[in-house]
């Protein structure tokens, strides 16, 4: 396969000069080589939001190393020789030695190592399927081997076979290691019912199931397939890193596990890039913190509380020790309490500013916690720093442990700070006196009278300006418990602190500002202006200012001027708004304000047409810019108005000439004037109603009036001869009206509309009796249309007892035989009457149902 190991691998150059090697640090940091062409090994540690920083140790070249485990008991790292059966030691400083040889095994197949809290090393083989347990701080020897077998009550069963690339030894729990089974096919990591599954090892030689394997949870194989480097921090954190993608084969991801469930988080969005990774770690640490509440404090009469915390996450018990910290001078200690097993040296603790502790003891994985309520006497404001020491330590703590600044996160062993302030004062009265002189405005003063000022004592008083520029005064309080502060200009102070001359403490007054004005009411101003006008005016500024002095006027459109009195030649209404005038003598100063206001010029014009035809309504509107406000139209037949819009209802040849309107904006005044012009018009005279019996032929003939050379047009048009014609005849069917329009070349229009009636009576004759004896009189019951039928249709006769004895859809007026012979089923009927209905189809298209009776005789 292109990955022999497919896990993390050390690669350093070999120094046998262990003359010169060198431990690691134990400070729970996690350790991580990578190996491309060179080999170079990282300190992985964590800084804020989320940061992860790979910082670089030495690089080691031309030998490999694997199934590393960072020693607590020496601080080395051990680990296997890749091709070879040695176990060796790795030094900080490049160099590594050999410490033995397994004769089991003519060369190591181990990928998966680390150590005890005893400092026995440990090895996973896996060619032998055991791990092997060494000796590696005295003599070197093979003192355990261990048997791995799957948990019975898990998916699988047997002895377990499985390849681990890694395991990782529980600081919390050394009993128990943690293992990855990696996303792959190859027969190395069968069972396929675990393959991505978190595994753990019980390393207890005391239980009866040491070396019990036991699947824990899956690990998705889009976070992880592998993992090569296993590692707990100090806080007993587990990571792992590994390869997330199969082509490339690269190890470049970090992700955290929670090692009861298996949840696994990516960390970071890089890492650094290799196709072999290892890794270890101390995660027996002992931490040291100083923190300090509250953080910020006043320089006197006030307290604060300095927490000292020790964890020692190892395994080792510490005693022996020798705690110290010395507190800021002007401080006292006022009360120790706490956790802590240990003498407090004579001479310090309470009533001092020096806490000694010696005999100081630390029991193994235990927490101790040391409280120092110290008062604030007398101390300088500013940041002040604070640190505390153990000494006598262990050579895997270094010897010496300086306290950390828990607040500082990505800093390890930076001193504790906080922000000392100046002393609050509320109880203050301050007096301002202010220049006398305009021209020589420094000799304003400031009195400052409080009572805890102490009369006779000499004060270091500091004042900041507007520009954070800093004035000392050394003053001497007065009997009145007052000093003051002269010669000063005009402007904006702050008294940012008043400091007794022996003491380190100093006051403030909070958020205090001082206000010098200027004698501004020595100086008389005033400005206005010739505004509102209208635009194209010369808009005026005037000003005035005694005694005398200098003027800035600024306004709209960028305006700028030192005159006194400057004007702006035709002025338009971009310059409406506020101009300011800024009046100065020496150091007095006045502000005027005007505003200013330019109507438009209105432009005034009249909207409408200008020919109309007689009897049109004629509408003219006025328009301009601006606000109009008033109106006065004048025109012909003596036409005034004050509206903005006139109405003529009906245009007459006396209504045509001239028509003025003056526009007024109450600042501007405006004329506009416009010709209108009245065309002749046709006019229609025509009967409004014709009723016929259309015996006759119909007409419709109008009269054309005013001017009769036109064009005709009828509309509808059905039921005429023509339409474009002035008399067209009537024809049938017809519509019951018409309408006339005629235009001539002026386009000037006349309407008329006319409706035609049918005369509705005598439309038929119907006799009351007919003899069918076939003597060539009245043998047909015929009916006798008049000039209003066009047709008669659907004839139907009925005998006594209502059944039809005769019917016929259409009918042949004009033929007598079209009608009922009075023969039933070719007999004459019985005489007697009968009854009938029969439709009508009048000339103007309508339809009349008719009905009545017919007597039969013989």
């Amino acid at each position: 396969m292109f990955w022999n190991r497919a896990l993390m691998l050390f690669v350093f150059s070999c120094l046998y000069f262990t003359v010169f090697s060198q431990p690691f640090q134990c400070d729970g940091r996690l350790i991580l080589s990578t190996v491309t062409s060179n080999t170079t090994v990282y300190n992985i540690s964590f800084g804020p939001f989320g940061a992860i920083y790979y910082n670089p140790m030495p690089t080691y070249q031309d030998v490999r190393f694997d199934a590393l485990g960072f020693n607590p008991k020496d601080n080395y790292i051990y680990g296997v020789k890749e091709n070879t059966n040695s176990i060796i030691r790795l030094s900080s400083n490049g160099s590594y030695e050999v410490v033995g040889s397994v004769n089991q095994v003519n060369s190591l197949n181990a990928y998966a190592g680390d150590c005890s809290p005893e400092g026995l090393y440990l090895c996973h083989d896996n060619e032998l399927d055991k791990i092997l347990v060494f000796n590696v701080l005295n003599n070197f020897e093979l003192v355990n081997q261990l048997d791995l077998f799957w948990d019975p009550t898990s998916q699988n069963s047997g002895p377990f076979t499985t390849r681990i690339d890694d395991f990782v030894i529980d600081p919390n729990n050394p009993n128990i290691a943690y293992t990855f089974q990696g996303h792959y096919n190859e027969d190395d990591f069968e069972p396929a019912a675990t393959r991505g599954f978190l595994l753990k090892i019980n390393l207890d030689f005391s239980d009866s199931n040491v070396g019990m394997v036991t699947p824990i949870a899956a690990i998705p194989s889009d976070i992880v397939l592998q993992l090569g480097s296993l590692f707990f921090t100090k806080e007993g954190q587990l990571f792992g890193l590994g390869p997330y993608t199969n082509m490339p084969f690269i190890t470049n991801r970090l992700i955290s596990i929670n090692p009861f469930s298996g949840e696994a988080l990516i960390q970071g969005i890089t890492a650094p890039v290799a196709s072999i990774t290892d890794g270890c770690s101390c995660p027996y640490s002992l931490s040291f913190e100083n923190d300090i509440v509250p953080r910020n404090t006043t320089c006197s009469n006030s307290a604060l509380d300095f927490v000292l915390t020790i964890n020692n996450r190892s395994n080792e018990e510490l005693s022996d020790l020798i705690l110290t910290d010395t507190l800021p001078e002007g401080m006292i200690i006022q009360e120790i309490s706490g956790n802590f097993n240990g003498n407090i040296v004579g001479g310090t603790g309470v009533n001092t500013r020096i806490l000694a502790i010696d005999n100081f003891y630390i029991p193994p994985k235990g927490i101790v916690v040391i409280n120092i309520n110290a008062g604030v006497i007398d101390i300088p404001v500013g940041n002040i720093s604070n640190q505390a020491h153990l000494t006598n330590l262990p050579s895997l703590f270094g010897g010496v442990k300086h306290s950390d600044d828990p607040q500082t996160t990505g800093f390890v062993g930076d001193n504790s700070k906080f922000l000392v302030v100046a002393q609050p004062i509320e109880n203050v009265a301050i007096e301002v006196i202010l220049p006398s002189n305009c021209l020589d405005a420094n000799d304003a003063q400031i009195l400052i009278s409080s009572p805890i000022l102490l009369a006779g004592e000499n004060y270091e008083v500091k004042l900041l300006n507007q520009s954070w520029e800093e004035f000392y005064y050394d003053v001497v309080v007065d009997g009145d418990n007052s000093f003051v502060l002269d010669s000063l200009v005009p402007g904006e102070y702050q008294l940012a602190q008043v400091r007794p001359e022996n003491s380190r403490c100093s006051f403030v007054w909070k958020d205090t500002t001082i206000v010098i004005d200027p004698p501004n009411d020595q100086l008389q101003v005033t400005a206005e202006s010739n505004s509102p006008i209208c635009e194209g005016i010369s808009l005026q500024l005037n000003g005035t200012i005694s005694p005398d002095g200098n003027v800035t006027w600024t306004g709209p459109q960028s305006f700028f001027s030192s005159d006194l009195s400057p004007q702006i030649d035709a002025a338009t209404p971009e310059y409406n708004g506020t101009f300011e005038m800024i009046a100065t003598h020496g150091a007095c100063e006045q502000i005027r304000t005007v505003d200013v206001f330019v109507a438009p010029e209105i432009q005034a014009s009249i909207n409408g047409k200008l020919e109309y035809c007689e009897r049109e309504n004629m509408q003219l509107e006025a328009e301009g810019n601006g606000d109009l406000r008033a109106f006065k139209w004048s025109g012909p037949e003596n036409l005034e108005s004050d509206s903005q819009q006139i109405n003529v209802l009906s245009m007459a040849p006396n209504n045509e000439g001239l028509y003025e309107v003056i526009i007024d904006n109450g600042y501007c005044m405006d004329t506009a004037n416009t010709v209108v012009s009245v065309l002749p018009s046709p006019t229609i005279s025509l009967t409004d109603l014709i009723e016929t019996d259309f015996c006759e032929t119909v007409k419709l003939s109008p009269e054309i009036t005013g001017d009769n050379d036109v064009v005709y047009s009828w509309t509808p048009s059905e039921g005429l001869s023509c339409s474009d014609c002035l008399t067209p005849e009537l024809l049938v069917p017809f519509l019951p009206s018409y309408r006339l329009t005629v235009i001539n070349e002026s386009l000037c229009t006349d309407t008329s509309v006319v409706k035609i009636s049918l005369l509705k009576e005598n439309l038929i004759y119907v006799p009351n009796a007919f003899s069918p004896n076939f003597d060539g009189f009245n043998d047909y019951f015929q009916m006798f249309p008049g000039c209003g039928v066009s047709s008669i249709k659907n004839l139907e006769i009925f005998n006594r007892w209502g059944a039809i004895v005769y019917s016929k859809d259409v009918i042949d007026h004009h033929d007598p035989q079209e009608f009922w012979n009075g023969l039933i089923r070719n007999k004459i009927g019985a005489s007697g009457v009968y009854i009938w209905q029969v439709e009508i189809e009048l000339v103007d298209g309508t339809n009349l149902r008719l009905f009545g009776d017919i007597s039969l005789l013989r």
